[in-house]
């Protein structure tokens, strides 16, 4: 009972928090825009056509998930949503939660939470462009940074998977461009509604409640006229959307703790996980042999940046803490194995980095050639380095994969391939992967789970299908010997041929029973 209501109330709660934040960013919207007035038109159909170009590399290039609750858990809030108008999973907040709902709710199909993150990556490219623009006032920096953001391969990749990372990448961006448009025009409203912002973000991810920082240093180097009036209109909702936030950091520890590793033991967040998550997931991560999840110009250009951009430490020193940030919270938290999706928290910071390193090399190149006009082209020729080093041309005439997972895609290029009536054999899966495999293939299917002892052929179906989800488990090693043997069992005691294939999904129909 007590869940129902808290479920319900938090429901309404995220509803009342989202709806605010539209309204009020579109009130004032013409507030928002005036740092921005001085960019020539040039520049925006510039950005537009980044922003083109990188939708184009999403919808043809990203991932899509597979049977793991990072995706799963929002798409069954959004069932209980639909079902309760409230949640009944409280594992996680449910900001992501809330928008798969709204996505859902338009098309009833998992490939609309991929929609929606497909969406958020494209829009974050305006904000990276934005924020980069506020912190150094140069438009090639800004250009050059929305560039290497949109084309960076691994955040393409993931941003087609409807993982909660995507959407918090996008509301971060969106509440420190807020905080600093702000600190520019002294508004406080513009501060209240940042920080609305950041509540949001942390309704997406609680650990982006570490970005407050910057409302500390902005706020105390700004002349914000703060009223009492202000205070007591914003205080009472600024206090209610926090406290389901409250929530979860009092419960973190026993949701988050040390029983919650893989090893069993170890802290959430301390120096031992950062000096092994380093070697063993952040330099493989980044570094990697083939190039294809970061091109190596960023991370040489990040370090000219720093290196020779000295004229706009302030901004420097903006990002030097969102490094920071980064670094205490996930290259020291407890399972670095996640690397892999918290990396895209970094990414902007990597993306206006590197183009302020470019933007040096084109201004030492500039004053050393001193050619009329050499600046435009010396622009030109890097926007053709940053694509073609980082993409081959066979990628823009063809179908090209940046990286090979195993997804959701399969189950839905196989559903069409076999009889509606028909019975599947799956093995047993933890983590309620099964239950998810299920939905995927679900239509008036019977379910066999593997291992059993009855006879398969003694349920009277018309055909027999068995689906091997080898790929799919969790890859602990336990689970894949376990996977493996019953595999090696089932083809022992049946006759089988395999009807599809479709990258890591395999099906074979079962013909008969070996003697």
């Amino acid at each position: 009972m007590y869940y129902e209501i808290f479920g319900s109330l938090y429901f309404v709660i995220l509803l009342a928090h989202f709806s605010l934040l539209i309204f009020l960013m579109a009130y004032y919207r013409n507030e928002l825009k005036k740092p921005f007035k001085k960019i020539p038109k040039s520049v925006w159909v510039s950005l537009l056509l980044i922003i083109i170009f990188a939708l184009f590399l999403r919808i043809t290039m990203s991932g899509r998930y597979g049977l793991d609750d990072l995706l799963w858990e929002h798409v069954r809030k959004a069932n209980n949503a639909f079902e309760s108008l409230g949640f009944s999973d409280f594992a996680h907040t449910g900001g992501h939660s809330l928008l798969a709902t709204f996505a859902l709710f338009l098309w009833n199909d998992t490939e609309s939470i991929s929609l929606l993150t497909i969406i958020f990556d494209t829009f974050s490219i305006l904000l990276v462009f934005c924020l980069s623009y506020l912190l150094f006032r140069k438009k090639e920096i800004s250009l050059i940074s929305s560039l290497i953001f949109a084309i960076i391969p691994w955040q393409i990749f993931i941003s087609g998977m409807g993982l909660g990372i995507t959407s918090s990448v996008f509301f971060v961006l969106l509440t420190l461009t807020v905080l600093l448009i702000s600190k520019e025009l002294k508004s406080v409203e513009l501060l209240v509604l940042s920080t609305f912002l950041l509540l949001w973000s942390c309704e997406i991810k609680i650990e982006n409640l570490m970005f407050g920082v910057f409302f500390v240093f902005v706020y105390l180097r700004s002349d914000y006229r703060l009223k009492l009036k202000d205070i007591r209109i914003f205080l009472p909702l600024i206090l209610i959307f926090f406290a389901p936030l409250l929530f979860w950091i009092l419960n973190s520890p026993s949701l988050f703790g040390i029983e919650s590793s893989v090893e069993g033991q170890g802290d959430f967040l301390s120096l031992q996980n950062m000096a092994k998550n380093f070697p063993d997931y952040m330099v493989p991560h980044f570094i990697n042999r083939n190039g294809n999840f970061y091109p190596p110009f960023i991370f040489i250009l990040s370090a000219i940046g720093i290196l020779l951009f000295r004229q706009q430490r302030k901004g420097l020193y903006f990002l030097f803490i969102w490094l920071l940030i980064w670094f205490l919270i996930y290259g020291s938290y407890w399972n670095g194995v996640q690397i892999w999706r918290y990396s895209l928290m970094i990414h902007p910071v990597f993306a206006i980095l590197s183009a302020c390193g470019f933007y040096v090399l084109i201004k030492y190149s500039s004053d050393v050639l001193k050619l009329k006009g050499i600046h435009n082209y010396l622009l030109i020729v890097v926007v053709i380095f940053i694509v073609f080093s980082t993409f081959p041309v066979n990628a823009f005439l063809g179908s090209y994969n940046i990286y090979s997972w195993p997804s959701i895609k399969e189950f839905k290029e196989i559903d069409q391939k076999i009889e509606d009536d028909s019975c599947v054999v799956l093995q047993r899966l933890k983590y309620g992967r099964l239950e998810n495999a299920k939905l995927l293939i679900d239509k008036d299917r019977t379910f066999i789970e593997w291992p059993t002892e009855e006879n398969l052929f003694d349920y009277n179906c018309e055909k027999i299908y068995y689906f091997n989800l080898r790929y799919y488990i969790h890859p602990r090693p336990e689970d894949i010997k376990e996977y493996e043997e019953n595999q090696e069992l089932f083809f022992q005691n049946y006759k089988t041929e395999k009807f599809l294939s479709i990258r890591w999904l395999e099906v074979y129909e079962i013909l008969g029973v070996n003697f």
